[in-house]
């Protein structure tokens, strides 16, 4: 049954016309027993249980709807608190070879999701959802995996830099944003600033210079309180 709901969306993805509705509350409460699972089941055998379930996890991930992103996302935390990432150094994805093509997976998404956002020219809200899944499922692993993070840091801080630019020319003079999709972007770019504060240092010379710069003009202009007092904490910090 988890297969068959969880593998929903893939199977939907591949057909051309006619595409069926997909049933979002049946995946969420899929990828929400699988969570569960997780928390009871001994290891070996939650590793069993995820094998055949890579591709249509994977497939999630890709999802834009925020209830299958929030629910596949607390799914990733609690793998990963489980089941660690390799290092940044290491050849393979996993040392699990069932988590090998789900942990490739991840990657892959993630540094897509940064490369699209950063290299787009539009804004709307389907770029929005894009960045907004990414973000989730960056900061999901990155919670106990902070390291992670290295593997993409110049895509990374360059989607960063564009959040800012986004941000900063979708703000009105009060300090609201014009739209929803600009909340989104400063909700992610705190998320962003969050999961970054701790690996600075593993930033090259010229990306760390990027990153402290794009701090200074969010103090120097953001008209945003709650993403002030982010950025002002990240320093407090340092």
């Amino acid at each position: 049954l988890l297969s068959t709901v969880v593998m929903q969306p893939q199977a939907s993805a591949g057909q051309q016309e006619q595409v069926p509705a997909v049933n979002y509350s049946n995946i969420c409460t899929a990828l929400e027993v699988l969570t569960f699972i997780m928390t009871v089941m001994p290891r070996p055998n939650v590793l069993s249980i995820l094998k055949p379930l890579q591709r249509g996890v994977g497939s999630c991930m890709s999802s834009q709807n925020m209830k299958v992103i929030r629910a596949i996302s607390t799914l990733l935390a609690k793998l990963m608190s489980i089941f660690p990432v390799e290092s940044s150094s290491s050849s393979a994805a996993s040392k699990y070879e069932e988590l090998e093509g789900l942990y490739a997976s991840i990657s892959r998404v993630v540094y897509d999701g940064l490369h699209t956002y950063e290299k787009s020219t539009v804004s709307g809200n389907a770029v929005t959802m894009g960045l907004y899944g990414t973000m989730s499922i960056l900061k999901a692993v990155c919670s106990h995996n902070p390291t992670y993070i290295d593997r993409f840091s110049t895509v990374f801080v360059k989607a960063l830099t564009k959040m800012q630019r986004d941000h900063l020319t979708g703000a009105d003079d009060t300090g609201q944003p014009t739209s929803q999709s600009q909340s989104v972007v400063i909700e992610m770019l705190i998320v962003g600033l969050d999961i970054m504060k701790t690996r600075v240092v593993a930033l090259s010379q010229e990306m760390r210079k990027n990153f402290i710069a794009l701090l200074s003009s969010l103090i120097e202009k953001s008209p945003d309180v709650k993403l002030l007092k982010a950025v002002t904490k990240i320093v407090d910090e340092w």
